[in-house]
């Protein structure tokens, strides 16, 4: 607070600058003619329009009403001179207030500019009458603020010729001076700026020897405690106006704050607003969607009826027809019954899911691509159910159309498809994995165009190895499969079970891939067995989890029961089958009886011309073909039963 009156005082002195050149010579002029002052009219040159009182006077009683002007001439100059200090000093105090004024309403102005500019988006005014009538308001403000701190800064100087001008006048008469440091310790408290009795050199002019003209001293001295006595009114003033500022800052403040508050809880309120306006939108689109999804189900059970009716007539009609009465026709009848869900459907067929679709364009742009895409996908379980698969791919994206074909393990699913923003992304860089979350477990699948052919996905994911997978305690399955890819830096891995026994196979880019990892996964394990191994796509991994490849006659069937278990070669990876003598002798009378054979496939054409042209049509290639195809696939199948050949 001390460090700012202090700012405000050396402003105050500041406006005294040059007093002693440009003022204090023309009153000791008239003083020592002993001439009456003009003060009117020197104040009209040298001073602003003061805006409490005329020129030439101050009439709260700073003059003594009873003293005749004229009757003497020192105190009149006297008089004079310090009106017109004080006249001096009110311009600069005035000047001060201003600037004060302006400091405050610019802080104000950035403390309220969120409030103001809420105020203003809702507000609709004519801009130049609202202009003026502010201006005219502001300046209304400020004249009575400076005209009410004026008029205390002259009041402190009522009965000033009567209190202290007799002590500068007897000073003069009796050509002397009055010790002005005392004087000024009696009346006024100490300044802040100047010792008492003393003055800034910018205010007297220093370049003069005091005590060479005492009338010109005892001016300068009433001047300047003039000047000191309204600079102390001038700081009580301050410390007024600046307790009074602090007080309306204080409550401005507080005002501001309720505002902020109050602006907090409308952002708050218009947030909830907009959620449930945003929860109303989905409601209304999802009770869209279920409507078309309701008129879907009420055309399928249109359908089904129409089905069932169908069904039935066709049973009637099957009923009149006589039923078997062979023990076995039953036997077949149940085992058919006995067959589950999965083998129902046959290995290679295609089935089409129901999708659920809506209209909602807005909907669609706002969560998904612009673009619908045709993709495969590989990887699902045979076991899941179509509605488990249709549920796994909306989470990547808005289905139109879905199709599965089963495998023997898998499905491979082909689906028009919206994908979300993200997958989106994922699949234009090229990424083919994807991970789907169901029942707190993540499974990872392949995603391709459905334009690449199974021949390129193939040749994409020949690099293969495998080894055992460690299920460790506490860890899930999905982990540990993520952490095993990532430690060989497969493209793809999956798990795959032989015999309740769990494997890891993974997918490499290429051989060099497969080679570095196999290489690794040797080194780090103590058997060498245990290390990750080579597989290519017509191997099979055995109960022992070594494999087998399949060529030529020795393709086998996948194995259904445990007697059909993979038997390991004693020496080689590839099995070489020995064959019965029943086999041996089978053989070696093909080959012996062959000549006779041809002879009587030539004499046979002619048998059949001489018994008519109808019985050589009946005989024909294809049929001769047949017959030694039949050959063959006899001797194969033997083949195929032996106890050492490969089977699947």
């Amino acid at each position: 607070m001390e460090e700012t009156l202090k700012q405000y005082l050396n402003e105050y002195y500041r406006g005294f600058t040059g007093f002693e050149l440009e003022h204090i010579e023309d009153f000791t002029k008239c003083l020592k003619e002993y001439k009456k002052f003009n003060l009117e009219e020197y104040e009209i040159s040298h001073l602003d329009k003061d805006m409490l009182f005329p020129p030439g006077d101050i009439k709260i009683g700073v003059r003594d009403a009873r003293t005749t002007k004229g009757s003497n001439i020192y105190k009149d100059i006297l008089m004079d001179i310090a009106i017109f200090t004080m006249k001096m000093g009110g311009e600069n105090v005035k000047r001060i207030l201003e600037t004060i004024l302006l400091e405050n309403s610019q802080a104000s102005t950035t403390t309220q500019d969120g409030v103001t500019a809420d105020k203003e988006k809702g507000a609709i005014t004519n801009k130049e009458e609202g202009a003026t009538t502010n201006k005219e308001e502001e300046e209304q403000k400020k004249y009575e603020f400076l005209r009410h701190y004026l008029l205390l800064f002259y009041k402190d100087f009522k009965g000033f010729e009567i209190h202290h001008l007799d002590d500068f006048t007897n000073a003069m008469r009796k050509n002397s001076r009055v010790n002005l440091a005392e004087y000024e310790s009696t009346y006024m408290e100490r300044d802040l700026i100047f010792q008492p009795g003393e003055m800034g050199e910018g205010i007297i002019n220093g370049k003069r020897k005091k005590g060479n003209d005492i009338i010109k001293d005892n001016l300068m001295d009433i001047a300047t405690f003039t000047m000191k006595m309204a600079a102390d009114t001038t700081k009580k003033l301050l410390e007024i106006v600046f307790e009074t500022l602090q007080k309306r800052l204080r409550e401005k403040n507080a005002a501001v704050e309720e505002l902020q508050k109050t602006k907090n809880e409308l952002n708050s309120t218009r947030a909830k607003c907009n959620e449930y306006k945003e929860k109303i939108d989905n409601l209304e689109k999802e009770k869209k969607m279920a409507e078309e999804r309701i008129k879907k189900l009420e055309n399928d059970v249109l359908n089904l009826k129409n089905s069932e009716k169908n069904t039935s007539t066709s049973e009637i009609s099957t009923s009149s027809k006589p039923k078997s009465k062979t023990k076995s026709h039953d036997r077949r009848r149940k085992s058919k019954k006995k067959k589950s869900s999965t083998q129902e459907i046959k290995k290679g067929k295609i089935t089409e899911i129901p999708v659920q679709t809506t209209s909602d364009d807005d909907y669609l742009k706002k969560h998904f691509s612009e673009r619908s895409r045709d993709l495969k996908f590989y990887d699902f379980p045979a076991y899941w159910k179509d509605n488990e698969i249709y549920d796994s791919l909306k989470q990547i994206g808005y289905i139109e159309k879905l199709e599965c074909k089963w495998n023997y393990k898998y499905r491979t699913v082909r689906a028009r498809i919206r994908l979300t923003t993200e997958m989106e992304e994922i699949f234009i860089k090229g990424g083919p994995n994807i991970a789907i979350k169901k029942k707190e477990q993540t499974y990872f699948f392949r995603m391709f165009d459905a334009k690449m052919s199974t021949t390129e996905i193939k040749k994409k994911y020949e690099w293969q190895g495998y080894k055992k997978f460690i299920d460790l305690p506490g860890r899930p399955e999905h982990e540990g499969l993520k952490a095993e890819n990532l430690k060989y830096g497969g493209l793809f891995s999956k798990i795959i079970k032989i015999n309740k026994i769990k494997y890891i196979l993974i997918y490499f880019k290429d051989e060099k891939d497969l080679m570095k990892a196999i290489y690794n996964s040797t080194m780090e394990e103590e058997n060498m067995e245990n290390g990750l191994k080579i597989k290519s796509q017509d191997e099979l991994i055995t109960e022992n989890g070594t494999y087998k490849k399949r060529f030529g006659i020795n393709k086998f069937n996948i194995p259904q029961k445990p007697k059909d278990g993979f038997v390991d070669a004693t020496t080689d990876l590839i099995s070489t089958v020995p064959r019965t003598s029943e086999e041996h002798d089978e053989l070696d009378n093909l080959n012996n009886k062959f000549k006779e054979r041809l002879d009587e496939l030539e004499t046979t054409p002619t048998t059949t011309q001489r018994k008519g042209k109808k019985k050589v049509t009946e005989l024909s290639d294809d049929d001769d073909e047949e017959m030694k195809n039949e050959n063959k696939k006899r001797v194969v199948r033997k083949q195929g039963e032996r106890e050492n050949s490969d089977t699947e």
